[in-house]
């Protein structure tokens, strides 16, 4: 592929979800029926638009399971850091500046976690021996992981206006969280939903688990950078134990999927805590 090529990700609409801005949906990767169920451990098929030249491509990246191993060794690539910034840069002193090499975790995710692909050469043609190298720049394959393999967020929620609040505190009701991901080029939503009430003990631990910090050897000679360490396992534990009861997959909830909704859910429970 050229230096030039670009890649675009390909989504098929399903009833279940809207389409991103941006996305495309082709009669050639849409299926009939029913989405599939959300399956981490199932291979993955990534379908892709690429740009090379004047002509458009329609790829397919065919992406290994979602193990928690390799998620959890992706979360400790990212080496997440606040570091000093430069006073001339930042336009005052004492200055810091967030810095992670995501990039470089994604690319180690794409090469660890790739399998096959296809759309690449002619039909019946052998694959080179390396074929690896061949298929698109390091930005298309850090988009098949950002864009496509990882991507999930939580989904706005829909709550109904009410006309006057009785008195008392807001109640803690159960906590169903709607989690948005792509899969075999599908949006699909996703819930979690949480019946018991989050205790103080395990409020605190969310709280130590997401301001640790180390401070390392600074980039910068004479000065220490603040790490931030890996969070995918602690957080993946504490859903665990936190009892929530997943919808939309087949199989087990994906580490990044377990974070998200962590994240989101206790976070939002310790601002209602800090407004009570």
């Amino acid at each position: 592929m050229k230096d030039l090529v670009k890649s675009e990700l390909l989504t098929v609409n399903s009833e279940q979800t809207n389409t991103e801005p941006g996305a495309v949906a082709t009669g050639s990767q849409a299926a009939t029926g029913a989405p599939p169920l959300y399956n981490a451990d199932a291979n993955q098929k990534i379908p892709m638009r690429i740009e090379d030249g004047e002509f458009v491509y329609e790829v397919n990246y065919i992406m290994g399971p979602q193990k928690d191993e390799a998620l959890a060794e992706y979360d400790r690539r990212c080496d997440r850091r606040f570091a000093s910034a430069d006073a001339k840069e930042a336009g005052e002193r004492n200055a810091l500046e967030s810095t992670d090499d995501s990039f470089g975790a994604a690319l180690w995710l794409f090469n660890d976690r790739l399998v096959d692909v296809d759309g690449f050469g002619e039909p019946g043609e052998e694959k080179p021996e390396n074929w690896r190298e061949l298929i698109g720049t390091d930005l298309d394959k850090a988009a098949v992981i950002d864009s496509a393999y990882l991507a999930a967020d939580i989904a706005p929620a829909r709550l109904k206006e009410g006309k006057r609040h009785g008195w008392g505190v807001a109640r803690q009701e159960a906590s169903v969280i709607p989690v948005r991901a792509l899969f075999e080029g599908y949006e699909l939503t996703l819930t979690h939903e949480r019946s018991q009430i989050v205790t103080a003990d395990q409020l605190a631990e969310f709280k130590s688990i997401m301001k640790h910090r180390f401070l390392v050897e600074g980039s910068r000679r004479g000065k220490t950078d603040t790490r931030i360490p890996p969070k995918a396992k602690r957080l993946g534990a504490l859903y665990d134990r936190l009892g929530y009861v997943a919808s939309g997959y087949e199989g087990r909830v994906p580490l990044h999927h377990k974070m998200l909704v962590v994240v989101h859910d206790l976070t939002k429970e310790s601002e209602s805590v800090r407004k009570n």
